[in-house]
């Protein structure tokens, strides 16, 4: 029989934070403890009702015609973000990474979630959707952008995970 390695405190930034949830899923449920997981500007997947065979409401077959991209204000001094080429291997593979993340439906969980959210983050749902999975997230927000917050602000991030690790149990924080 295998012993608990745990306690594991899972953690990412943007769609690592969903990979981050679903190892915690698997963790759990292998009988290992995971105290927290933190999740670094990412929303929650929707999960679409589905109204007949092929179609639901926000998928593409919905509305073909609606782009999905949102325009993203950067922030002052702020790296400009290259968009790749129509056709090129990068367009391809992100729009691969895009279906795999809409079609990701992650399970509700019993653990805390903490939500390291950036001030620039324009979605109106407070929790970006986290609180549909799980009912103990807090938020925390710092400064910066999508991708500031971890590169030019990363201290902030490093303060917030000090925080949330700081009132786990002692064999957590050790």
């Amino acid at each position: 029989e295998a012993r608990p390695h745990g306690p594991y405190v899972i953690g990412g930034h943007c769609a690592g934070g969903l990979v981050a949830l679903e190892i915690a899923r698997r963790l759990l449920d292998a009988g290992e403890d995971v105290p927290l997981v933190f999740i670094v500007d990412a929303s929650a997947p929707w999960q679409a009702t589905r109204l007949y065979d092929g179609m639901a409401p926000g998928t593409p077959a919905a509305r073909p015609a609606r782009r999905r991209e949102t325009a993203r204000v950067a922030e002052p001094g702020a790296e400009p973000v290259s968009t790749p080429d129509a056709g090129s291997a990068a367009t391809d593979t992100f729009g691969r990474y895009r279906r795999a993340i809409r079609r990701y439906a992650p399970m509700p969980l019993d653990v805390p979630l903490l939500l390291l959210r950036p001030e620039r983050n324009r979605d109106l749902r407070p929790t970006l959707g986290w609180s549909a999975l799980s009912k103990r997230v807090q938020v925390s927000v710092i400064r910066g952008d999508h991708h500031t917050a971890i590169t030019r602000h990363v201290d902030e991030v490093a303060r917030a995970l000090q925080t949330a690790l700081a009132v786990l149990p002692a064999r957590v924080s050790a």
